[in-house]
């Protein structure tokens, strides 16, 4: 039986990962919205079964994108730690209003499920040092826009369509150009520090665990009306080091620096950044976040999806750090 899928955000990093698992099955048809000035990667292999259609989820009619579809993948988001009124609009713009109007679309289309791609961001504080589905809540503007793309999403699939909705923590893999390449290149030039006893908890999953859990999710009923924090098991910030070292195949030991001296260094840090304008490699905000004890469990998409981390962060980041060495990135 062929099967039409709508995946938004397909260039970027998940997307591109999830749509070659997606064409692995001849049953699937793939429509790609993208809305980046690069163009996608082709999949030239796979002309007949994908097409790449270029649209702004805020401003295009997406009746046409969701006519006929049987599964949405809604991974189109935008991202910004800024709480100015220009990004804050942005914000509202690309992950409430257009989330609202893809759930609008896909309802009077009969879409059967939509598969959401929120973020811990909707959950990322709570009285708790331990995470769930239930006891976190939004801080950050980001946060805060994807809880309410959230809450739009669950109104309108009242009668409608099946929701599950992911909240990944921190991604990393191939291709990413984040915090995981970034930190191995301040580990490489002797850059990095750890301040305190490096017990400070990291909660980073590998695209491929994370790509597993959207397939698994797609059709399953067990999967439908839930809302799964994705995650893989938290490590301590020097257990997460040693094995980006490892990685690198070095055997560098990392100074660990008293926190009040991060403190300072982090303040002065953001003074400087203020009068430049510009982002500097510390801050306090920064330095609040590695020094964090908060962890996220999936606890509940184990007991309900019976399902665990394939990869584990450990080979996940092997495979990265080679890649990038190959690429030249490191």
């Amino acid at each position: 039986m062929k099967r039409k899928i709508l995946v938004t955000g397909g260039s970027g990093f998940v997307g591109s990962f999830l749509i070659q698992e997606l064409l692995r099955d001849e049953s699937n048809t793939i429509i790609a919205m993208y809305n980046s000035s690069q163009g996608p990667d082709t999949f030239e292999e796979a002309a007949s079964k994908l097409t790449w259609i270029k649209a702004d989820i805020v401003k295009d009619d997406l009746t046409d994108l969701v006519s006929g579809v049987d599964t949405v993948y809604h991974l189109a988001g935008y991202s910004s730690l800024s709480s100015s009124s220009s990004e804050v609009d942005r914000l509202n713009a690309v992950n409430v209003t257009g989330t609202q109007r893809l759930a609008e679309a896909s309802a009077s289309a009969q879409v059967k499920q939509i598969i959401f791609v929120s973020s811990v961001a909707a959950c990322e504080v709570s009285t708790e040092l331990v995470i769930d589905e239930i006891n976190g809540y939004p801080v950050t503007e980001y946060g805060l826009s994807k809880k309410r793309a959230e809450e739009l999403l669950i109104e309108a699939s009242i009668n409608s369509y099946e929701l599950t909705i992911l909240r990944p923590t921190a991604l990393f893999g191939e291709n990413h150009g984040g915090s995981v390449l970034e930190l191995a290149k301040k580990i490489q030039e002797r850059r990095f520090l750890i301040f305190g006893s490096g017990h400070s908890k990291t909660n980073f999953l590998y695209i491929r665990d994370f790509i597993d859990v959207l397939l698994l999710v797609k059709g399953d009923q067990r999967a439908y009306g839930q809302v799964f924090i994705a995650s893989d098991t938290s490590l301590h910030l020097s257990i997460f080091v040693k094995y980006i070292l490892e990685a690198l195949g070095s055997d560098l030991r990392i100074m660990k620096v008293h926190v009040a001296v991060g403190y300072i260094t982090a303040l002065i840090f953001d003074i400087v950044s203020f009068v430049l304008q510009k982002p500097l490699p510390l801050s306090r905000r920064r330095l609040r976040a590695m020094l964090s004890r908060t962890s996220y469990t999936n606890r509940k998409l184990k007991s309900v999806m019976g399902t665990d981390c394939k990869y584990g962060v450990k080979k996940g980041l092997l495979t990265s750090i080679s890649y990038y060495r190959q690429q030249g990135k490191l």
